[in-house]
């Protein structure tokens, strides 16, 4: 803890600041922290990959989601898919209630209607 300039003990923000603003952003803080990080079950951080299917066909989205799942890396915890709502449902209700993959644990459907959010098993 640092001290401000009139002395007193209060909270100062981290050394590294946003490049853009200055300041360090709320969710900067909260990795720096470790506040608001997706845990595993033993209660450590989890590994978290995040997977981008806005502009993909619904052909496409299902062999890239299939993919990414197949060749991620098995210390990743939890995949945010990212699928989008407003330019329709079908990637969403795909995953929703067809997906079925042999690393899928749980799917946690987010109060974000766009973005899923698949827990993985360790391989």
């Amino acid at each position: 803890m640092k001290k401000a300039r009139n002395g007193s003990k209060k909270m100062l923000p981290p050394e590294n600041p946003s490049p853009n603003t200055g300041f360090t952003t709320a969710k900067r803080i909260d990795e720096l922290l470790g506040i608001n990080q997706p845990l595993n079950d033993d209660g450590t951080i989890a590994k978290v990959e995040e997977l981008d299917l806005h502009g993909y066909t619904y052909d496409d989205a299902i062999i890239e989601l299939d993919n990414f799942l197949s060749f991620v890396g098995k210390d990743v915890d939890e995949v945010h898919v990212i699928h989008g709502y407003h330019s329709g449902n079908a990637i969403k209700n795909y995953i929703k209630h067809e997906f079925r993959h042999k690393r899928l644990k749980k799917k946690i459907y987010s109060l974000n209607q766009g973005i899923t959010i698949l827990q993985l098993k360790k391989k």
